[in-house]
């Protein structure tokens, strides 16, 4: 503001005439000076003659994130933001895989050798584990039954007649969606019972006789499963400790 008396006049008189400087949000700024917006551009207070202004140019968010990361804010006004971690991350036959929480996948040079993805306390953990083969003895296969296991890592075969017995095995125990962090050693029964058709001539018709390999004493354990939204669920499973031959029903009312 402006003022002073004029020629013939008794009272002063006052104009407003604007300052030399620039406003934004009620504030003011001397040319040169860097302005603040919350539109992620970078802005300062120029003057060209008698005029200031405010020239903006956008901010430039230059973030290369790794493998299995990707650009997120990290508040509302955050232009740029940061890497974060997305997925676990495995280096796969020369190249990187992305895991979620939960996946499980087999290594390509090693059948025996598993890959797993958790969410542990918002991190993402990747843990190795190793399968391992209960032992089979050939002999007491079925010939030509000898195969492999669905992970291509152990042999499994059809055992022969009267080998029912307790069989050791390695996996993952998963419930609702949450899973064991590693593979757990549990047992089951497995094996051939004696088992018959033929012809009663007492009865006139085939006689039949079925048993199936069964358990007949167990335990029950303890495991503490990770769910993918970080949190753990005590579960617990049932294990074979000895197995045996016990008859049950077959078609025909026989035994």
């Amino acid at each position: 503001m402006k003022g002073g008396i004029e020629d013939g006049h008794c009272c002063p008189t006052y104009s407003c005439e604007p300052k030399q400087v620039c406003v934004s949000g009620n504030a003011e700024y001397l040319p040169g000076s860097h302005v603040y917006t919350e539109n992620c551009e970078n802005c300062i207070c120029a003057q060209n003659g008698n005029n200031f202004t405010i020239a903006c140019d956008p901010i430039v968010c230059n973030i290369q994130c790794p493998a299995g990361f990707e650009v997120k804010p990290n508040s509302p006004s955050d232009c740029c933001g940061s890497c974060q971690q997305t997925n676990c991350v495995v280096n796969y036959d020369g190249s990187y895989r992305l895991m979620n929480p939960g996946d499980v996948l087999p290594s390509v040079t090693d059948t025996c050798t598993m890959y797993k993805c958790s969410l542990i306390n918002g991190q993402f953990v990747t843990t190795v584990s190793q399968i391992s083969c209960p032992i089979l003895n050939e002999d007491d296969c079925e010939p030509g039954s000898i195969q492999l296991s669905p992970s291509g890592c152990c042999k499994t075969c059809i055992q022969k007649n009267g080998t029912c017995s307790v069989q050791a095995f390695d996996d993952y125990l998963t419930y609702q969606g949450c899973t064991s962090a590693t593979r757990l050693r549990m047992s089951r029964c497995e094996g051939s019972c004696g088992t018959f058709s033929m012809f009663s001539a007492d009865a006139q018709a085939m006689s039949h006789k079925c048993s199936c390999c069964q358990e007949v004493q167990t335990t029950t354990n303890n495991v503490k499963l990770q769910c993918p939204d970080g949190t753990s669920l005590d579960y617990n499973y049932i294990d074979v400790q000895e197995c045996q031959c016990t008859g049950s029903q077959c078609p025909g009312g026989n035994v």
